[in-house]
């Protein structure tokens, strides 16, 4: 073998081994943007997950309060005596409504099932009347900085024994039960109309709620409209969940149209 020849084997042989400095940060270079679009991809991911699970716990809790206060002010009714603690002093004041304002509301329902049988005395030749009484009982929406919560107090109605029971059959000792309906950090704000439904063109019937509610405005109120706005104490970056509804007192309308 020639001695041209080993040296050409020689220098093929060495053309291609080692990485040069130039190489070496191209290649750190594109590691470092892969590794940085890997992590904002995980990191957007992270975040797109926990506020999907964020509105997604809102919106639930948000259902759920909507549906408990449309559910009871369906039912909201007279109390037999007239609301006794009513917004106002006078007597005998034929309205659900014990308080009304922006923030809370405070009425009688018939939400209690179980009922309170009374028995009258007919004719000699007739037999014994048992009546059957759904007692009201006590409901207050309203929101507890305190808990952060939309709270509802249910308190029962207790019949009345005492010497006055046919002026006040029923009597609410406090406290009564209260349960959070929602988590959130601002409180719900209610509306007070005259009328059920709005007709198209007719003028507005919402009272200004911003103002004490008068003994005869409470006893024109036939419809009560709400907006909660749901939103996580411990998620204040995600936007918060918005239910608005409006509910006609129809034990109201037929107690008005007897």
């Amino acid at each position: 073998m020639s001695a041209g020849g080993a040296a050409r084997r020689c220098g093929g042989r060495g053309g291609d081994e080692g990485t040069t400095l130039v190489e070496l940060l191209v290649v750190m270079a594109l590691t470092t943007v892969v590794l940085a679009a890997v992590g904002a991809v995980f990191v957007s991911a992270t975040r797109s997950v926990r506020e999907t699970q964020v509105l997604t716990n809102t919106q639930a809790d948000a259902r759920t309060a909507a549906e408990a206060m449309s559910r009871s002010l369906r039912v909201a009714v007279v109390p037999p005596q007239g609301a006794p603690t009513g917004p106002s002093s006078e007597a005998a004041v034929r309205t659900p409504f014990v308080s009304a304002a922006a923030d809370s509301v405070s009425f009688f329902a018939n939400v209690q099932r179980t009922p309170v049988t009374s028995t009258t005395s007919g004719p000699s030749t007739a037999p014994l009347v048992r009546a059957v009484l759904q007692a009201p009982s006590l409901i207050t929406f309203a929101h507890d900085a305190g808990t952060g919560c939309i709270t509802e107090t249910r308190t029962p109605a207790v019949v009345n024994t005492g010497p006055d029971a046919a002026a006040t059959p029923y009597t609410w000792p406090g406290p009564g039960t209260t349960k959070c309906l929602a988590a959130t950090t601002q409180a719900p704000v209610f509306s007070y109309f005259t009328s059920g439904v709005i007709a198209e063109g007719a003028a507005s019937s919402q009272l200004d709620s911003t103002k004490p509610v008068s003994a005869s405005q409470a006893k024109a109120i036939v419809s009560v409209g709400f907006v909660l706005t749901v939103q996580s104490p411990t998620a204040s970056d995600v936007a918060p969940t918005r239910v608005t509804d409006r509910v006609t007192l129809v034990n109201v309308l037929a107690s008005q149209a007897g």
